[in-house]
């Protein structure tokens, strides 16, 4: 959903579905004029044109094949100062046996998706564990 504020005021005034058929949206994240946004089982990127608040080429999805579940499903994506991008991948359960390594993990890879690495383990709800320190 695209809220737009088109006077000024700190009110919307018009909304409209930016990018629709999504399966399980879940996090977005700006960098520059790319638009960064996280599904159920993906993280994909779009360049966004800001003076016209619309999608300016095709979506490129950059990782696919992330595990989900049920439990601490969510996607949270972010950008780092190093350049990276990072997502965090929740568990499919509070105690269990993890069948991937990618569950209840913080991953980072380059920013166009390529060298996707694990980066932090053991983070059972990643929503709560993404913030930046942009001075280290």
């Amino acid at each position: 959903m695209l809220l737009q504020d088109t006077d000024g005021n700190g009110t919307n005034e018009t909304h409209s579905i930016l990018i629709d058929g999504l399966n399980g949206s879940q996090e977005l994240a700006f960098d520059g004029d790319w638009l960064y946004f996280s599904e159920s089982g993906s993280v994909s990127r779009v360049l966004f044109d800001q003076n016209t608040a619309s999608l300016a080429v095709d979506i490129k999805t950059l990782i696919t094949g992330l595990p989900y579940d049920l439990i601490h499903k969510a996607k949270i994506i972010g950008i780092s100062h190093d350049r990276k991008l990072h997502i965090g991948v929740g568990s499919p359960c509070n105690a269990c046996e993890l069948e991937d390594a990618r569950y209840a993990a913080m991953l980072h890879a380059d920013l166009d998706g390529s060298n996707p690495q694990i980066y932090a383990t053991a983070i059972t709800c990643p929503t709560q564990s993404l913030a930046t320190n942009v001075q280290t």
